[in-house]
């Protein structure tokens, strides 16, 4: 009887172990999954900062604007939650400064149309096709006459005989003289009334040279000598070896 009691209580007692055995591991699979689950939603979550953060910068940089520091915390973290706000918080910038970006470039692209026109006029050229220069979003339209501006003015910056032109100018009056010498010429390179009437005022819309720029009266010039060459300025030329 005793040896049968003690048979019994050792099963008993080794069952208890083994049970106690068998629960640990279970617990132990459920903590490695969740830890798992949190270390893949960490990962996204600072990719989607890392994303944010690019596109904050990006605007800041179009606007010429200081780039936003971002907190070494932000991919060094292990926790969630703060994973979470550092996201929250640079997706609220990156939106407020679209925002900002799309007004800027809306205005960037009216003064780049503004002034392409000015330019193009002045050389005598046709304005661009408006249905090409207005197509797209405003990002498009921006990068579009931001490209135009640039080509326009490179066009623009260098009038037929500029350095000639530019010679002369150092034997005649300043670029907004009014008829200092009292003989009816005008300008930087001293132009006639006339003269301007035909070659200068009806592609800049001034009166006088001395309201226009520089550039302006450097293609009215150019325009005169096209039909008179250096003839005009038969004094001054000639100090040019022309």
């Amino acid at each position: 009887m005793f040896l049968l009691l003690s048979l019994i209580t050792a099963i008993a007692v080794s069952g208890t172990a083994l049970g106690g055995d068998a629960q640990p591991p279970a617990t132990v699979s459920t903590a490695a999954a969740s830890t798992t689950a949190n270390t893949a939603v960490l990962q996204r979550t600072k990719r989607r900062i890392y994303l944010y953060v690019k596109s904050a910068r990006r605007w800041q940089a179009l606007m010429g604007m200081p780039a936003s520091k971002a907190s070494h915390l932000a991919y060094a973290t292990t926790s969630v939650a703060y994973a979470r706000w550092s996201l929250k918080k640079w997706m609220s910038l990156s939106a407020r400064l679209h925002a900002r970006a799309r007004r800027w470039m809306s205005r960037r692209t009216a003064a780049y149309q503004s002034s392409v026109r000015l330019w193009r006029r002045s050389m005598g050229a046709p304005e661009p096709r408006r249905q090409l220069a207005s197509a797209g979003s405003i990002e498009a339209r921006f990068n579009r006459w931001r490209r135009m501006a640039r080509q326009a003015y490179s066009a623009y910056d260098n009038p037929p005989q500029k350095s000639n032109f530019e010679c002369i100018h150092t034997h005649e009056g300043s670029w907004t003289d009014r008829d200092s010498g009292g003989n009816g010429h005008y300008g930087g390179v001293q132009m006639g009334k006339a003269e301007w009437d035909k070659f200068g005022k009806p592609y800049t819309g001034k009166d006088y040279p001395y309201q226009a720029s520089k550039l302006d009266q450097l293609w009215a010039a150019a325009r005169y000598w096209e039909v008179s060459g250096f003839s005009p300025w038969s004094q001054t030329a000639p100090l040019c070896g022309l």
